[in-house]
């Protein structure tokens, strides 16, 4: 016997909707559960490209999920013989053959297509992961990230085939950084953000160990480059961190560029550009202004086109646009945690 569910506890938006079917489920089945139902529209609307989903979904004040517990008891969560092997498979795949490439999968037949491939948003985040984990002491960087400084001013001298600007171009081959031109998203518009981060972080360890001219004379023109994109291209299209879908405002792009930016007024400043540090702290500051439209008043949107997405809290932890402490991080670790848990069984349990 069908379930019948009050009509009034089916009235919940579709950000509060936790998915209560399956692939396939119909309205019978749905509604024995005890769920709601409601069909998706055929015809999608400019205003709603997505449609009405989920459309089996739990009652108001119902979910599989109950309330999630956060509980942490203060240590890593593995060992040090963990992290030492760990960051040993991390170190050897950086500076490849000695020529600064970061491969993302070491051997060449990984299930589903090599990842043999220097990717430009990847390694940027690598070497900025890099530089922390040995706490910027220059001793310890210096080498492999001046071998991955050559690399970025290479592969910024490469001519992309496809015609695309090669600094948006998603990833190079290894070890000698020729354009990856296989069938992929294009273009990535974080990574000059995310590559000209790290080298800024890098100029900066550089300048308080007395080598401001080999910044001036060699990472400025680099960093300038990459930022240069930035500068006059930051409202263009791209594809998302996950590669899977375009947008010409992703949080998670629009982020990284608040954050290159902001480190670019302060080190252009302290090598005596002024001129460049000030539009880089006047487009920060007109990007910056774009990120509010992001708050649905529970969370915060990747992009109108995947507006739930990891790429938000990835956001939050690396570039500091908003405080952790901020309500609408809050808000919105509650919602994807919720997300996520009604998404995958394993998640309930």
């Amino acid at each position: 016997m069908v379930a019948l569910v009050a009509s009034q506890s089916c009235d919940i938006s579709k950000d509060e909707r936790s998915d209560c079917g399956y692939m396939g489920i119909d309205q019978s089945k749905c509604e024995a559960k005890g769920c709601c139902w409601k069909p998706a529209r055929l015809l999608f609307t400019q205003e709603d490209p997505l449609g009405d989903t989920p459309w089996c979904f739990y009652p108001s004040g119902q979910s599989p999920c109950g309330n999630i517990s956060y509980n942490w008891d203060g240590g890593m969560g593995f060992d040090q013989a963990f992290y030492d092997k760990m960051y040993a498979l991390f170190d050897a795949n950086i500076d490849i053959q000695g020529k600064g490439g970061i491969v993302a999968a070491p051997d060449h037949s990984t299930p589903g297509g090599s990842y043999y491939y220097h990717w430009m948003r990847d390694a940027g985040l690598t070497m900025r992961t890099y530089m922390e984990l040995h706490n910027f002491e220059l001793s310890k960087i210096e080498k492999k990230m001046k071998s991955y400084a050559n690399w970025v001013k290479k592969v910024q001298g490469e001519t992309d085939p496809q015609g695309y600007d090669v600094r948006i171009n998603p990833k190079f081959e290894l070890p000698d950084g020729q354009v990856f031109v296989g069938g992929w998203c294009r273009p990535q518009t974080d990574g000059p953000g995310l590559r000209s981060g790290a080298l800024q972080l890098f100029a900066n360890v550089l300048i308080e160990n007395g080598q401001e001219s080999y910044v001036k004379d060699t990472l400025a023109g680099i960093i300038k480059n990459d930022l240069e994109w930035v500068l006059s291209n930051w409202d263009s299209e791209g594809c998302d961190l996950w590669e899977e879908v375009r947008s010409k405002d992703f949080f998670w792009g629009r982020s990284a560029f608040v954050y290159s930016l902001d480190l670019c007024s302060k080190l252009f400043n302290k090598i005596g550009d002024s001129s460049f540090a000030s539009r880089c702290s006047s487009t920060k500051s007109s990007i910056q202004g774009t990120l509010g439209a992001h708050w649905t008043g529970s969370f915060m949107t990747e992009s109108s086109n995947r507006e739930k997405d990891g790429a938000v809290v990835h956001a939050f932890s690396s570039f500091d646009v908003l405080p952790i402490t901020d309500e609408k991080v809050a808000k919105t670790m509650k919602v994807l945690a919720n997300t996520f848990c009604n998404e995958y069984a394993i998640n309930q349990q």
